[in-house]
């Protein structure tokens, strides 16, 4: 690995620790997982606004410390590379959960008006709403509702709800795609 001029060259340590690791040798992985944790965990911190989330995206990132040693190209230091791929992740996770709040408040049928009280007529016509929707979270079997309420209505993260049902994380993705999907299509077919 070739340093670009003008960069500090008394880190050779950290060189071969990077270049261990990219070639898969698991001390030298658990050594940068090690070094690079705390600043990861406080910059997820600080993007996601919650110890959760940030716990969650920060152990995203450094499991995949071996892939990101084969990616390094040496423009920068392998921590701000590190960082760079921490601030990515945790700005695709704020976008994924600002696009689920959007879903699930247009299937919870949210009214927004420009007043700060809403209408009689907008009122009624949103409980209307949020009633057919509660009805038909009811009528999903019971990991897709369960899972569903976990996720929205109590705000707990994939990690938390797998822990809470005793699942795998990946179990837990797919039942939420799932009861979403069958969300919609029973909202859809009770469309008048």
């Amino acid at each position: 690995m070739a340093l670009p001029a003008g960069r500090d060259r008394s880190e050779p340590e950290s060189r071969t620790l990077v270049e261990r690791a990219a070639n898969g040798e698991a001390a030298a992985s658990a050594e940068l997982y090690i070094a690079l944790r705390a600043p990861v965990r406080a910059l997820c911190r600080r993007l996601l606004r919650s110890d959760g989330d940030a716990e969650e995206a920060a152990a995203d990132v450094l499991l995949r410390i071996e892939r990101l040693a084969r990616d390094y190209d040496d423009s920068i230091t392998f921590r701000g590379f590190v960082l760079r791929a921490a601030t990515n992740h945790c700005i695709d996770r704020l976008r994924r959960r600002r696009l689920e709040r959007r879903w699930i408040a247009s299937v919870a049928g949210t009214v927004e008006t420009t007043s700060p009280s809403p209408s009689p007529l907008s009122r009624l016509v949103g409980r209307e709403h949020r009633d057919r929707v509660r009805a038909a979270i009811r009528t999903l079997p019971d990991v897709y509702r369960v899972v569903l309420v976990l996720r929205y209505y109590r705000e707990l993260s994939y990690d938390e709800i797998a822990e809470r049902l005793q699942m795998p994380r990946a179990t837990v993705g797919t039942a939420l795609f799932r009861a979403k999907a069958l969300l919609r299509s029973r909202l859809g077919s009770a469309e008048p």
